[in-house]
């Protein structure tokens, strides 16, 4: 398990250097190497700092969500194996974080079906926060032409669980589902799973997920804010958390691993719209996936043999 994972991140990874070395290629190397130079190196720890705690809050609403339908586990663990499942943070939607489900079965023996739902609502409630986020940050800054999809995909969401609270038409599906020969034997997980999500998405447990699930993202948020002020770049909180949470959500729904090309030419565009050129731009960018996206997916790699330990 643990070879086979690792050999896919070294896929994604060789991907993505090549990817990086087309940015480089069309921003002028030259001029990027310049703009890397331009670092201010002592706002690097902060920023890496920023974004473990952001891990550590996610692993604490994992571990509160595990509580809700009857799952223990000690902040320690809960932090390990949320820690483990960055490791496949660069899939599409993330949903590489499936992983920890095998992790929960092998060293607690818990149900997969039930720890499935967790994942899963966790992945939701990252939407929700970086969603209600985006929302806050439009009423102060004039992003018009983000206010539509934003809106869109909001609707959509409380539609997704209007349905999902729906039991008499999760039966009816099950019942179609379960006809199929493939699907039949997996009838009991998917309402297990289901029965496991029902609890997960209460108004008790909504009141409490959906502003922390905000306040996890608002760190991660500060994060690439100091990766602007690293450049010494005069934008705002507001301006680069619209453009930055923005960009996560159209690299989100392109379904490609960790948003990759959608993400940071959706971040360079913004940016070139706003009079940066083209180079500083692109290393900003690159400054920003490394701190954040690719530093949690090598925290997940380092965590792995021990999620994966009895």
């Amino acid at each position: 398990m643990l070879n086979s994972v690792q050999k896919k991140g070294i896929l994604i990874v060789l991907l993505s250097v090549i990817f990086y070395a087309i940015i480089a290629f069309y921003s002028d190397f030259e001029q990027l190497s310049n703009s890397f130079q331009k670092i201010q190196l002592f706002y690097i720890p902060p920023i890496l700092s920023l974004v473990i705690l952001s891990i550590f809050l996610k692993s604490e609403r994992q571990r509160y969500l595990l509580g809700k339908i009857s799952i223990k586990i000690s902040i320690k663990e809960s932090f390990v194996i949320f820690n483990a499942g960055q490791s496949l943070l660069v899939t599409p939607g993330g949903v590489g974080s499936l992983i920890k489900s095998h992790f929960f079965k092998q060293k607690f023996d818990n149900s997969v079906p039930k720890t499935v739902a967790v994942v899963l609502v966790e992945r939701f409630f990252d939407l929700v926060g970086i969603i209600s986020l985006i929302l806050i940050f439009l009423v102060f800054r004039n992003f018009n032409e983000l206010l539509l999809p934003t809106l869109a995909i909001a609707s959509a969401m409380i539609i997704i669980i209007i349905l999902i609270r729906n039991t008499r038409l999760f039966l009816k599906t099950l019942s179609v589902l379960t006809k199929l020969p493939r699907l039949r034997k997996f009838g009991n997980s998917l309402t297990e799973s289901y029965n496991s999500i029902l609890i997960l998405t209460s108004k008790k447990t909504l009141k409490i997920i959906w502003p922390f699930s905000i306040l996890c993202w608002m760190t991660d948020a500060l994060a690439v804010y100091f990766c602007f002020v690293a450049f010494d770049l005069k934008f705002d909180i507001l301006e680069t958390s619209l453009i930055s949470l923005t960009s996560l959500i159209l690299g989100a729904v392109s379904l490609l691993p960790g948003g990759l090309g959608v993400t940071e030419i959706s971040m360079i565009g913004f940016l070139t719209n706003h009079k940066i050129s083209l180079s500083l731009a692109s290393a900003l960018v690159l400054f920003i996936r490394l701190c954040t996206l690719w530093f949690s997916s090598f925290l997940g790699f380092l965590s792995l043999k021990k999620a994966l330990s009895k």
